[in-house]
């Protein structure tokens, strides 16, 4: 099957996403928990490493909220695949 792709902008960043699939999307929550806690940047990571193709990452922001606002976009993404 074609793999589903997207692309978001959230502020001046434009991202091209590709979905990594339901069995990734089950299990990157699995990895990056600890004591039944989501590590936030360990996810986040993973979401910018598996899904967003382009070279981004949690140090590429100027701020928390754009962060934020393209974390919630790309979750939907992997949620829906729309």
């Amino acid at each position: 099957m074609t793999p589903k792709k997207k692309t978001i902008t959230v502020g001046k960043k434009t991202f091209n996403l590709q979905h990594p699939g339901i069995r990734w999307a089950i299990s990157v929550t699995d990895k990056c928990s600890r004591n039944g806690q989501l590590q936030k940047e360990a996810y986040i990571d993973a979401l910018f490493a598996d899904v967003v193709l382009d070279d981004y990452g949690i140090d590429d922001f100027d701020s928390l909220e754009d962060l934020n606002k393209a974390v919630t976009e790309i979750e939907s993404f992997v949620q829906t695949g729309k």
